[in-house]
């Protein structure tokens, strides 16, 4: 497989229009902003629920430094939610990424000493830890898969290392299963970032579109003797042009939300309702 079809498929590499950059950019950081709050709470609650299950443990004052630790960051967290974007995007892209990596660390540390020191009856608590850290990290950081993979990379060592060191059973089959759900979780946060790409550049040129449509029905309907109007699915009429209410003798207030049929009498309506349903044109 080439390096490139790897980069495509675990890192969501996609060719950005220089114009839509900024704005992407924009879009990825205040994504990342608005989503690390929860992962900040999903930490702390981690650390509360292993205060009580390792209480007697050796562990216990790390869980208790994480815990405060944890409550810290989601003060942190929610602060800088409210807080406006950094003028220079790739600066800021940069410490997103080095806050994910140092985090991606910690976490794998945590882990690691936990694992290491734990009795087996505690293994399954840290398994489901280790696996809840993993997807909401790919959640947070899908819009940056570089550091998606980096995060996830450095937890899952710290899960490994951990089964090794602590002589557990199964080290060896767990780093596979770790293998496998750190590249299955790569490949949502790759998806992730490139169906987000897409979707902006397909809203931008929507607008654009519509902007210009929008230019050349305001052309036509200043220089064209025709009438211009809208209808909705049920028939009703919505923006009209001048000329049509000049026609029609009725106020812009008292068309716009009425039925366009009923302007007519009644059996040019109902022919005018069957072309109108078949989409068809028509004249005088």
């Amino acid at each position: 497989m080439r390096l490139d079809t790897l980069k495509t498929l675990f890192l969501g590499e996609t060719e950005i229009p220089a114009e839509h950059r900024e704005a992407i950019g924009a879009s990825r950081r205040r994504r990342f902003h608005n989503l690390a709050p929860l992962a900040a709470s999903h930490g702390l609650l981690n650390a509360i629920v292993l205060t009580f299950a390792l209480w007697s443990e050796p562990t216990m004052p790390i869980v208790f430094v994480w815990c405060y630790t944890s409550a810290v960051l989601v003060f942190l967290r929610f602060r800088e939610a409210g807080r406006p974007p950094m003028a220079d995007g790739a600066k800021e892209d940069k410490r997103i990424i080095r806050y994910t990596l140092a985090s991606g660390g910690v976490w794998g540390l945590i882990i690691w000493a936990l694992t290491a020191s734990s009795a087996p009856e505690h293994l399954l608590l840290l398994g489901v830890l280790t696996a809840s850290v993993l997807c909401v990290g790919a959640l947070l950081h899908s819009s940056f898969p570089i550091a998606s993979l980096g995060y996830s990379l450095m937890v899952g060592a710290g899960a490994t290392l951990g089964m090794i060191t602590g002589s557990h059973m199964w080290a060896a089959e767990t780093f596979i299963l770790l293998i496998g759900c750190i590249a299955a979780l790569q490949r949502f946060a790759a998806m992730s970032a490139t169906n987000f790409i897409r979707r902006h550049i397909s809203a931008a040129q929507l607008q654009e579109a519509k902007e210009t449509v929008s230019i050349l029905l305001n052309d036509f309907e200043a220089h064209s003797s025709d009438w211009l109007w809208r209808t909705d699915a049920s028939g009703r009429i919505g923006r009209v042009s001048q000329r049509f209410v000049d026609s029609t003798g009725l106020p812009a207030d008292i068309l716009e939300g009425g039925s366009f049929l009923a302007l007519f009498a009644p059996e040019a309506a109902q022919a005018l309702e069957d072309l109108m349903y078949e989409r068809k044109t028509f004249r005088d």
